[in-house]
């Protein structure tokens, strides 16, 4: 299912894009040269995809969907240059939202309206 889901989001992304497994049940999406809006319709294109991977059934059994959720949590920037931690650290937050919000969603961390850094962690322990 694994190699189902990185194959759907490969082929659903640019050229320049980059996904890779992240750990355990997580893959880590880059998407360069990309604005809130843009990589929410991407990763909203991901989401909906996912559920409807097949996954081959045995014998004469016909492949069924997956049905599989996933939840997204994307970091966007502004800034010309972010250290990569803190995006992780945005985006793993965006991801722990999703997933409390109810999961099968995408939830976005933007700093685009600030210079500083990623304004929602800064609450974050």
């Amino acid at each position: 299912m694994l190699a189902a889901i990185a194959a759907a989001a490969s082929a659903l992304l640019r050229e320049d894009d980059i996904v890779g497994r992240f750990g355990g049940e997580e893959f880590a999406i880059l998407l360069p040269r990309t604005g809130a809006a843009e990589a929410v319709r991407t990763t909203a294109r991901l989401r909906a995809a996912i559920p409807r991977i097949a996954i081959p059934g045995s014998g004469p059994v016909s492949p069924v969907p997956s049905g599989v959720t996933v939840s997204i949590g994307v970091a966007v920037s502004a800034g010309a240059a972010r250290d990569l931690i803190d995006f992780l650290a945005a985006a793993d937050h965006a991801l722990d939202q999703a997933k409390n919000a109810g999961r099968d969603r995408v939830h976005v961390i933007s700093d685009q309206a600030s210079s500083g850094p990623f304004p929602q962690l800064a609450a974050r322990p």
